[in-house]
């Protein structure tokens, strides 16, 4: 478990680094080894506190940019076939200068775009800031095991693992969300992005996020359970068989 969190200030003001300290403070019992942040520029900043699972190395710590420094990264989660993406990346030229997952991660994002989400076995939420385009490219897991909230209004754009994180930000004004509330009491859960403040959202699970830096979303799922297609040129045996395949490397990874 990692900590995640990030802040612009859609009107290009300086960030108050009290604030970022606040912030990254709140998360660091997420993530006891190592706490960071980056700003990107005076209104953009990337927030870290890291559980150290994977390449125990300080050289995994993050935010983690690419080799051309155009890309920097926040991630919490385990990309479980890591190793075969690296091992297929580099076959397509890339060098890599760590052994963990967040590398693969970043340098699989720069070369298949948002493509590298269909690619991905594991659970993760994470966020890239791309500086040439100035943009955040926010995505979670397909079932949503890893949290990613967000708040957005006309001074600032912040998200963090944790709702909780927001709402004591000062950033985040508080408005509770009524239909949340009865929506919890029936069901104990509060579905598709709401939380129980008006003003902070969930990125959905299978769902990315793209955020520019003057504050603009554009969202969309990349993976949806009920939408699916029947194969019908299988036969029953070879489906059992299929999905006894599957079954085993679900449980080997």
């Amino acid at each position: 478990m990692c900590g995640i969190a990030g802040i612009i200030t859609i009107k290009n003001s300086k960030i108050d680094s009290t604030v970022v300290e606040n912030v990254k403070r709140s998360l660091e019992h997420r993530g006891p080894d190592h706490s960071s942040h980056q700003f990107i520029k005076e209104s953009v900043c990337l927030i870290h506190t890291r559980l150290s699972i994977i390449d125990l190395n300080d050289r995994s710590n993050q935010p983690f940019q690419s080799n051309d420094g155009r890309y920097t990264i926040v991630f919490n989660g385990e990309i479980y076939n890591y190793k075969e993406l690296r091992s297929e990346l580099r076959s397509l030229g890339y060098e890599f200068k760590s052994e963990g997952d967040t590398e693969v991660l970043l340098v699989g994002y720069q070369h298949f775009g948002k493509e590298i989400l269909n690619k991905l076995i594991g659970q993760f939420a994470f966020v890239i800031a791309d500086y040439n385009k100035n943009y955040y490219f926010m995505a979670r897991d397909r079932i949503g095991l890893k949290p990613l909230y967000y708040s957005i209004d006309n001074q600032y754009f912040a998200f963090s693992s944790e709702f909780n994180t927001l709402n004591t930000s000062n950033l985040v004004s508080f408005s509770p969300n009524r239909e949340a509330y009865v929506s919890y009491l029936r069901h104990l859960a509060i579905p598709n992005g709401s939380t129980g403040n008006e003003n902070i959202q969930k990125v959905q699970p299978g769902e990315f996020i793209v955020v520019d830096f003057e504050g603009k979303i554009k969202k969309e799922l990349y993976w949806d359970p009920f939408d699916f297609t029947t194969e019908q040129d299988i036969t029953s045996s070879e489906a059992i068989d299929r999905l006894d395949e599957l079954l085993k490397s679900s449980v080997e990874y």
